[in-house]
């Protein structure tokens, strides 16, 4: 019973790592909408300064609603673990 627990701590780890290290292939400076993860299930809209290992990094960002667009006052920084997808605007 232990080998399995050990067995699904490793794969947990491994899932995990797997999701940190998801690149976002996004070009910076460009206009992009970052999709989040449940339970948020967010879409922020700006564009991208910076990426670095841990977030994303906009400006000019607002939340992106049915009722409209809401600013974001500052950069936005949208950690890698909460980003379901990122969408480039054309």
């Amino acid at each position: 019973m232990t080998v399995v627990y050990v067995l699904l701590g490793a794969l947990t780890l491994l899932a995990a790592a797997a999701t940190f290290a998801t690149e976002i292939h996004a070009p910076r400076g460009k206009k992009v909408v970052v999709n989040t993860r449940r339970p948020d299930d967010q879409a922020i809209e700006g564009v991208l300064v910076r990426e670095t290992r841990r977030r994303l990094i906009l400006e000019q960002a607002a939340y992106v609603t049915a009722d409209g667009a809401t600013p974001i006052v500052g950069r936005a920084h949208v950690y890698r673990e909460n980003v379901a997808f990122v969408q480039e605007r054309v």
